[in-house]
This record gives C-alpha cells, sequence and structure tokens, in this order.
C-alpha cells in the first residue's frame, strides 16, 4: 500500500493523538478518586409502601455496587412476595434534596406495562423523571442520573408504581453519588478504553499465533489459525478454572504477559515479516477496532437506565431477556471459583450453552478488569463484561474481509459496507449471546475448505483447522451443527481427495476437542440439554433434564403426525418469509410502537427481512442457476476474478440455504432469525452481498445508500429519539466511528492488487 492517505504515518500518528487526547479528556473525570455513596433515604424513611415487601437477600456484586451493597441504610423493596406473588400497589421515599448525581437500585419490568413506573416527583412542580423504562428480569440494575438544574428547585421523592399483577417492580434507597462514580458508570471514556484493550489484545493474540502457523504450517491461512489459538485458549481457561481457580487466574496473567513478550520479540527478530502480515490485515483490522467502538457507543448512548440490561431495550419495543448476560454469570462465577455443579442461573443450567465466549471473556476478567475496576469501581464488571463480549463478536467483520479479501477490492468493500450496515450484525454484535462467535468459526471453516477447492490442493494441516474452526463454532453455539453439516456436504469430493488418513486426523482433532468437552460437563453438570432438547421436540420444558432424549422426539412426532409435521413446516415457511404471527419479546407499551419499530421487529424475526437488501442478490443467483459452468466443478480454473467472485457467491449461498433448509427439516422450533445457524445466514448475507457487488456502480450504490439510509433511521437515530435519555459524548465517539468506518471502507475499495498477500 502506498503511504498517502489513511496508510501515511503521518496520518496514522496525528488520528492517534487525537483519539488520546480525547480519551485522556473523558478519562480523567470519571477515575474513581472519590467512590462517594450517600444514602439519600434511611431505612425508615418510607412513607408508603402499599402492595411492596423487603426484598430479603443481598444482590450479587455484579448487581449492585460495592459501597452500596455494604451500606446498614439500604433497603430494596419489591411489589411480589412468595405468599402472594406479583401485587398492585404504590411506594414512596420521604422527601429529599436532590443531589447532582444519583444512583437508584432497580429490578423488575418498569415500563413493560402503562403504569408500571419508577420515577423521581419534584413536590414543588409536579414534573417527573423516569428513573427506568427497560426490564431487567430478576436481576437488580442501578440507573446513574443527572436530573440537571432545571428539573426541580426543591425536594423529590421516589415513586414506584405496580399495575399489574402478572408482573413486578422493585426499587431501593436512593444514592448521592459523586461526580467520578456518575462518570465512571456512565461516561463513553471508560468503555472505549475496554475497547482498545479487548482489540488490543485480540490482535496481539492473532499477530503471535498467526506468525506461528505461518512459520510451521504455511498453508493454513494465518488468519484462521490464529482464531482457532484463540479459541483453544478460550477452552483450556474454562477447564483450568474449573479444575483451581486461584492458579487459573495466575497462568493467565503470566500468559498474556508471556504473549507481549513473544509479540515483541517477534517483531526485533523478523521486522520485514512483521510489517507484511501488518499490512495485510491494518485495514479491516481496524475497520473492527471502529465497527465495535461505534457499536458500542451506540448503546452508551442510549440510556434506559439498565446498566449491563441496558441493550436488551434498545432497539425497542424489540427486546430480549436474559441470553446476553449469561455468558457474563457464567464468566464470573467460573472466576470466583464456583462448584461446577453449583453452575446454576436459574432456570438455566450454565452448561445448557457452549462455553467458548465465557471462557474468551474471562481471559479479559483476569487481565485487563482488574486494573479497570481499582479505577472506575466494582460495580464497572458488568458493563466491561458487555463492552468485551461485543469486541470479540464484532470480529465477523475481518473474517468475513478474509474470506472475500481475494476478489476484486471494490467488490470487498462492497461486501463489508453493506454487512456492516444490517440490523443483524449491529444487534448481535452488541447483544452478547454468542451465536455471531459460531458464525466466525463457521465461516473460517468455510473459508478454509473453499481454498482446498480453488486450489486443488491436499492438506493435512489445512483439514485439520477446518474440523477445529468446526468445533470452535459448536463451542460457540451449538446450532451452528446444523449449518455446519451442508458445508461439509458441499465439500464432499474436496474433503474426499484429501484421503482417508488426512480426515482421520480431522476428525480426531474436532472429536478430542469438542467431545471431550460434551463428556466433560456429562459428567459435572448432567442434563445440560434443554435448548437441544427444544430444538428436537420443539418444547421447552426444563423439568425433563436428565430424562433421555430420543423418547421424547419420537413422542413429539408421533403426536404430530405427517400432516401436522406437514403443516407445521409450512407454517413456518410463511413464518420465514414474513408472516410472523405472534412473537415474544416484544414490548407491548413501547414508545417505539409504529412503522420504525415494526420494522426492526419483523427484520430480527424473519428470516428473509433479515437478509435485508442482500435477498436481490440471492434472488439473481436463483434466477441465473446455483449450477452453471462456473459452479462447484473440483480443477475447473476460471479465467476471469469475475467468475471466480460468482462462484464464491453461489457456494456461500447454497452452504447458507441448505443450512437453513437442514435447520427447518431436522428441528420443532420456531423457525425465525435467531434459531437459525448463524453461519448459514452470513453466508447468505455475504452471498447476495458479493452478487450485488458485481452490478454495474448505479445499481450498487443506490443498494448500499438504501441500506445505509435504512439502518441510520431505523437502527440508529429512531432508538436514540426514542431513549429516556442521551449522552452527547458518546454520541461523538459514534459519528468519529462512522467516519472512520467509511474512510476504511474507501480505502479497501482502492486497495491496490499488488498489496493483496495469500498470507
Amino acid at each position: 500500500m502506498g503511504r498517502s492517505g489513511l496508510t501515511g504515518r503521518r496520518w496514522w500518528w496525528a488520528l492517534t493523538a487525537l483519539c488520546l487526547v480525547q480519551l485522556m479528556a473523558g478519562l480523567l473525570p470519571a477515575i474513581n478518586l472519590d467512590p462517594r455513596f450517600e444514602a439519600l433515604v434511611g431505612r425508615s424513611g418510607w412513607i408508603q409502601t402499599d402492595g411492596f415487601f423487603v426484598y430479603p437477600d443481598k444482590p450479587p456484586a455484579l448487581e449492585l455496587p460495592a459501597p452500596m451493597r455494604a451500606d446498614p441504610e439500604l433497603t430494596l423493596w419489591r411489589s411480589w412476595s412468595p405468599e402472594t406473588q406479583g401485587t398492585l400497589g404504590t411506594l414512596r421515599s420521604a422527601p429529599f434534596d436532590a443531589p447532582r448525581y444519583l444512583a437508584i437500585p432497580h429490578v423488575g419490568f418498569a415500563g413493560e406495562r402503562p403504569g408500571m413506573r419508577i420515577l423521581l416527583r419534584c413536590l414543588a412542580s409536579g414534573s417527573e423523571l423516569d428513573v427506568a423504562t427497560l426490564r431487567t428480569n430478576t436481576q437488580w440494575a442501578t440507573a446513574y442520573l443527572d436530573p440537571g438544574a432545571g428539573f426541580c428547585a426543591g425536594q423529590v421523592e421516589l415513586v414506584a408504581q405496580s399495575t399489574e399483577r402478572s408482573l413486578y417492580i422493585g426499587v431501593g434507597t436512593p444514592y448521592a453519588v459523586s461526580a467520578a462514580v456518575f462518570h465512571g458508570q456512565r461516561g463513553m471514556a471508560p468503555r472505549a478504553l475496554v475497547v482498545l484493550g479487548t482489540w488490543a489484545m485480540l490482535l496481539c493474540m492473532l499477530f503471535v499465533t498467526g506468525g506461528w502457523v505461518q512459520r510451521f504450517w504455511p498453508a493454513v491461512d494465518p488468519l484462521a489459525g490464529g482464531f482457532v489459538a484463540v479459541g483453544l485458549v478460550g477452552i483450556a481457561v474454562v477447564l483450568l478454572f474449573a479444575i483451581d481457580a486461584t492458579a487459573a487466574r495466575s497462568l493467565v496473567r503470566a500468559g498474556t504477559l508471556a504473549l507481549v513478550v513473544l509479540a515483541l520479540r517477534r517483531w526485533w527478530q523478523d521486522p520485514a515479516g512483521c510489517r507484511r502480515q501488518v499490512a495485510v490485515f491494518v485495514l479491516p483490522a481496524v475497520l473492527w477496532l471502529a465497527l465495535a467502538m461505534g457499536y458500542v457507543a451506540l448503546t452508551v448512548a442510549a440510556d434506559g437506565g439498565g446498566g449491563s440490561w441496558s441493550v436488551n431495550g434498545l432497539f425497542t419495543p424489540l427486546r430480549w431477556s436474559s441470553d446476553n448476560q449469561l455468558p457474563m454469570l457464567t464468566a464470573e462465577m467460573i472466576y470466583h471459583g464456583t462448584r461446577q455443579a453449583d453452575l446454576l442461573i436459574s432456570p438455566w443450567f450454565a452448561y445448557d450453552r457452549t462455553p467458548l465466549l465465557a471462557g474468551l471473556l474471562l481471559v479479559f476478567r483476569s487481565t485487563l478488569f482488574e486494573p479497570l475496576l481499582a479505577l472506575f469501581g466494582s460495580a464497572f464488571a458488568a458493563d466491561a463484561y458487555m463492552v468485551t463480549g461485543a469486541v470479540i463478536l464484532a470480529s465477523w467483520v475481518i473474517v468475513l474481509h478474509r474470506l472475500v479479501r481475494g476478489l476484486e477490492s471494490r467488490w470487498a468493500a462492497f461486501v463489508l459496507a453493506l454487512a456492516a450496515t444490517s440490523g443483524f450484525f449491529l444487534f448481535n454484535s452488541v447483544y452478547i449471546w454468542p451465536k455471531l462467535l459460531g458464525a466466525v468459526y463457521g465461516v473460517l471453516a468455510f473459508h478454509l475448505l473453499w481454498g482446498l477447492y480453488r486450489q486443488h490442493a491436499v492438506s493435512t494441516a489445512v483439514c485439520t483447522a477446518a474440523a477445529l474452526c468446526a468445533a470452535l463454532a459448536h463451542l460457540s453455539h451449538a446450532s451452528n451443527d446444523f449449518g455446519l453439516v451442508p458445508i461439509a456436504a458441499l465439500f464432499m469430493a474436496t474433503l474426499w481427495r484429501q484421503g482417508l488418513h488426512r480426515l482421520a486426523v480431522a476428525a480426531v482433532a474436532a472429536m478430542l476437542l469438542a467431545g471431550a468437552w460434551t463428556w466433560w460437563v456429562a459428567s459435572v453438570q448432567p442434563g445440560a440439554d434443554a435448548l437441544l432438547r427444544y430444538a428436537l421436540t420443539g418444547v421447552l420444558d426444563f423439568s425433563q433434564r436428565g430424562q433421555p432424549l430420543w423418547p421424547a422426539i419420537r413422542e413429539a412426532y408421533e403426536q404430530m403426525g405427517l400432516v401436522g409435521w406437514v403443516q407445521l413446516k409450512a407454517s413456518e415457511l410463511l413464518r420465514m418469509a414474513g408472516w410472523l404471527g405472534q412473537l415474544p419479546e416484544v414490548a407491548e407499551s413501547s414508545p417505539g410502537i409504529g412503522t420504525l419499530g415494526d420494522a426492526r421487529v419483523a427484520e430480527f424475526f424473519g428470516v428473509l427481512r433479515t437478509l435485508g437488501l442482500s435477498a436481490p442478490g440471492l434472488v439473481l443467483l436463483v434466477v441465473t442457476g446455483l449450477r452453471s459452468r462456473t459452479g462447484l466443478r473440483p480443477g475447473s480454473p476460471e479465467s476471469s476474478e469475475s467468475s471466480e467472485a460468482l462462484q464464491l457467491a453461489r457456494a456461500m449461498a447454497l452452504a447458507g440455504g441448505l443450512g437453513i433448509l437442514f435447520m427447518l427439516l431436522t428441528t420443532l422450533a420456531i423457525s425465525v432469525t435467531h434459531t437459525q445457524p448463524y453461519v448459514s445466514v452470513v453466508l447468505l448475507i455475504g452471498a447476495g452481498a458479493l452478487v450485488i457487488a458485481r452490478l454495474p456502480r448505479l445499481v450498487r450504490s443506490g443498494v448500499l445508500a438504501t441500506s445505509l439510509i435504512y439502518f441510520v433511521v431505523v437502527w440508529v437515530l429512531h432508538p436514540l429519539l426514542i431513549a429516556e435519555r442521551l449522552g452527547y459524548g458518546p454520541l461523538l465517539v459514534l459519528v468519529e466511528a462512522a467516519l472512520l468506518g467509511a474512510t476504511l471502507l474507501v480505502l479497501i475499495a482502492r486497495e491496490d492488487r499488488s498489496s493483496r498477500s495469500t498470507l
């Protein structure tokens, strides 16, 4: 690459200096030099408690700040008790003078129905300020407020109103907090530090291990090899913590230090080789950073008072339950040495889901988080988990770039741009369930097999790396298994050409990784099969844990019969096409109800809507035929890059489409996007985008402009406009990240063919 533009040293240094100045300006007021929490209402300072009961337990450390949990004045209330269940009523505190900054604990379903409110009321003017407008289910969260000087000139009271017996809300003692506490928990700079730290550590791991792969197994793509190493580290860390948490923390910290030393040593010994490797990955790596920073800034800018739950209701009326909390809660329990059999997150077992994301979070919990918690307080841990998870999941962009890198640069840039302006990638990056991590590894497996096919090559190392990627996709989220089977079938001829001994080595490696984990979980937490049972029987019944699975499957099919099965699949096909019917996880009284909010709901649930503007590209593929002279025929050389791009698009579309079909035919779960194998969804989006990228400039420019406008209006501006409160610092970072991302995409589009390496 040339030295002009963003790739020139002066530009980089200027940009880095500007970012550091902005970061330090945000960090200085957030450093926890004054960790003040002062109770504004005593234990007896509640003047109306109709229908509310004292919460008898102390919430876990992740849910409330340590000073609050340790304060004897802390009193927690909720409109529910074991004897009465949900109740109606009103809770009012004694009046108090409103400080500049407040912290108010809350729980339950604020804003879920009309009248379910937690608010501050000014006694002089009657003005009201909602404390929280999103549900947190059974987990406590803390809302940090800056009411502003114009809210109330006198005293205020804290009010909680419960108007639904089927739901409940809870609230606790309000606290005055220092500016440092407020900015530490609500500011963008601390989260930006987590983004930078997570991204830098992951890049260091990929850089070092990718270099080793390039040296010892040159046939294996170094990025894929690096991701395999990262995945193996994540699984190893989970097992180490299961054996001895104290020793595991020390080993992880020592390993991280060794990694940094190895990276510096490698740069010292082979600066030219390192520069070549950096040149290959610098643009997509910085694009990954920009994307992750922008995603996180959006979640911080829109404040609903939910802490780590904020993203759950960010895109209201679409909102989701505790799935994004589970990797964090699992990692935190493992970190503190909880006995493996006791890893329960009611009603879930921790290992109902496979553990890779939790293992990767443990790496950062043991290293990056510790100094940050000292700076910003223990309450920062939950948000740090969410931010780190978002950075890990946003790695999809560098993997997708690697898959299409060998093609015309402007096509690769278009694919990345269309994906980056997709609600699918936004939601599934910031909502940290591990489905997208499984897609990352599934796409890498496809990429490795595609390389073997295109080169008509045989390689034990590449076969083994692909098998390990498939195992790590399973260990990220097992739903991706349904997308991996069609990928293996698509490349069956390529795999068969490898020979039985190479396939045996690859299969043994994958089975040792995934099979050993399955055996270990069965021995420490038997019955962790709730999601598998749901997928294959259509029934989510936690009481059936430990019961044989095959009789339940047989019973489900016998009760349904052939006619019932056909009717079910027909209705699910209609649902996938957009006739969604009754849907879970939609807030009925959301301020986002309307055309724009409904568009988010439809795009999240409907498979066809999820594909977005990539769908017309897939239609073009179907019209021209998925198989043709440029179809999947091993050893057929293609003379033009356009033919290679079309061939790749066909392979991606065929693998993705068959994955969706395989999931439809073999499971009884509801056929919405989030129950699909995400590797299949990503391949379909990439395939459609690649087809459109090859169309005339006017067409692809119109498609990209439409996608950008829709994304900004529906997924960015509308959620911000209906948010309870806005943070203007995060909004500035969001704009800066968007501009940087756009610049990087332009540079990728202009990347010279001679700079594209086969690394």
